[in-house]
């Protein structure tokens, strides 16, 4: 339909996937070296399976608060997950380690026209 090849599609599907792939190990390093980790998360973190979920729920966040048309409209801050406790700031949406994969993400696959993101 885009004139695409099913090769060239998978080949950007890899590339997708070795950006997040690269940006969940990032994180990971990122959240294990916090000094201003909640103690529950810190215990949380020592098990492989539950701290792929965060790196997921971190991913999925910062997705759907960066995604344009959430911007200024209030009512759609419903949808936005929250976690208590709070994880640091270094992994929140607005973090510059968060946005500069996203940012890579999106570009990527062409879509970044559909997120509004902080200055770098």
């Amino acid at each position: 339909m885009l004139g695409l090849t099913f090769s060239d599609e998978l080949v950007a599907m890899e590339d997708a996937e070795r950006i997040v792939s690269t940006a969940f190990s990032e994180w990971e390093v990122i959240l294990c070296t916090s000094t201003t980790l909640d103690l529950v998360w810190a215990q949380v973190l020592s098990e492989p399976l539950l701290r792929r979920l965060i790196l997921r729920f971190i991913f999925c966040r910062s997705l759907l608060t960066l995604f344009h048309h959430h911007e200024g409209n209030t009512d759609l801050d419903i949808y936005v997950p929250v976690c208590l406790p709070q994880l640091p700031n270094s992994v929140s949406p607005h973090s510059r380690a968060i946005q500069s994969a996203i940012i890579a993400l999106t570009d990527h696959l062409k879509v970044s026209h559909c997120f509004r993101f902080d200055n770098l």
